[in-house]
């Protein structure tokens, strides 16, 4: 019996390396670094240089399915804590076939983020799955809706981590030619886990009991219109809308509105960007975009570890403007591999009604990508 099983189990991993080997694999590798004129985004202005170096191995066992495994290590040269690495594997896969009016996806990823001591706080795991169903009724109108399921843990706290849902409904036109629309509405809900805190001096509470949870459910409308302009141009241009569905008693740490925070997504508010593609000749690519954010973020408690008790701030709203500039260009290598060398530079703007958050940030990223 055993050497029965021994041989079924030698047959099946015999069949799964002939299976690899014929599977088609793509390596890609990148490496760089730059400098950031604000790296916490504040009114500190703290300046960083910064050095990195990752890469992703994807794998399709068939047309249908891919496999990638990635990781990537942040270097910063002087807040060297801060230096990370990154890792994971994700997983998709499209039953459906090209021709088909039904297209249907299932995706699931899991991945994780170290730092060094003095951000070990923010030390975390991240694991997820989605589902995208979509049908196209006629050759230039696509229906399509989607739900995704995530989960954030932070290893080393006993508050942020957070779970959560989505549902997205839309639809893709293509009227008059080469114009191009996309319409999105989405209703999510994320469940975080609170700090317990004292709330002396205040009346609302944010965490009064070690494993106290609070719900946030939110409202997104986003719309994106895109066309080229000439044979080497292209223009996109998005709106979005999003809306918090939240109780006027609700407040989070002060803290948790900062860089690495898991609660700097819980702002409702207007965004538009625009960004310009252009193809010069010799496979130069430039890009120019900008963009613009109207947050209104959830209200803060601030605690005073000195007087040992905590107040209220003023709610927190933001304009934040940001322009970016990319080139690059790609070369190909006789081996069929591919390098392309990119230059960012990114200037942004943030005006708050916290003085803390009035701040400006230029930074320049440089980068080396190689597919193989």
């Amino acid at each position: 019996m055993r050497a029965r099983t021994a041989s079924i189990i030698a047959v099946v991993i015999g069949l799964f390396f002939v299976h690899v080997t014929r599977a088609e694999i793509v390596t890609n590798l990148s490496l760089g670094g730059g400098y950031q004129g604000n790296l916490f985004n504040d009114s500190i202005s703290v300046g960083e240089s910064y050095s990195f170096v990752g890469g992703d191995i994807e794998f399709y066992p068939s047309a249908s399915t891919r496999i990638t495994a990635h990781g990537r290590y942040n270097a910063y040269t002087s807040t060297r804590d801060l230096s990370n690495f990154s890792g994971g594997a994700s997983i998709v896969i499209i039953p459906t076939s090209e021709s088909s009016a039904w297209s249907v996806l299932f995706a699931g990823q899991l991945s994780y983020r170290t730092f060094g001591k003095l951000y070990q706080l923010y030390d975390q795991t991240d694991v997820g799955g989605a589902s995208t169903i979509g049908y196209r009724l006629t050759p230039s109108l696509l229906l399509k809706a989607r739900a995704s399921y995530g989960r954030i843990t932070y290893t080393n706290a006993d508050f942020g981590s957070n779970r959560g849902s989505e549902i997205v409904a839309g639809v893709n036109l293509t009227p008059f030619g080469s114009n191009a629309l996309a319409l999105e509405l989405g209703h999510s809900w994320r469940t975080y886990d609170l700090a317990a805190l004292p709330t002396s001096g205040t009346h609302r509470s944010f965490g009064d009991d070690a494993g106290d949870r609070q719900t946030y459910a939110s409202t997104g409308l986003s719309l994106r219109y895109s066309r080229p302009l000439g044979a080497r141009t292209g223009l996109s241009v998005s709106l979005g809308q999003r809306r918090l569905h939240l109780d006027d008693a609700i407040a989070i740490p002060g803290y948790s509105i900062d860089y690495l925070s898991p609660w700097r997504e819980l702002w409702d508010g207007t965004s538009i960007s625009t960004n310009v593609k252009h193809h010069f000749p010799k496979q130069v690519t430039v890009e120019i975009g900008a963009a613009y954010y109207d947050k209104a973020f959830v209200d803060v408690v601030e605690f005073d570890d000195l007087l040992g008790e905590s107040y209220w701030l003023s709610s927190r709203e933001d304009d934040f403007t940001t322009l970016q500039i990319s080139i690059a260009r790609p070369v190909s290598m006789q081996n069929n591999s591919l390098i392309t060398p990119n230059l960012s530079v990114t200037y942004a703007h943030n005006q708050s009604t916290l003085d803390y958050y009035d701040y400006g940030d230029l930074s320049v990223f440089l980068s080396l990508n190689m597919k193989f």
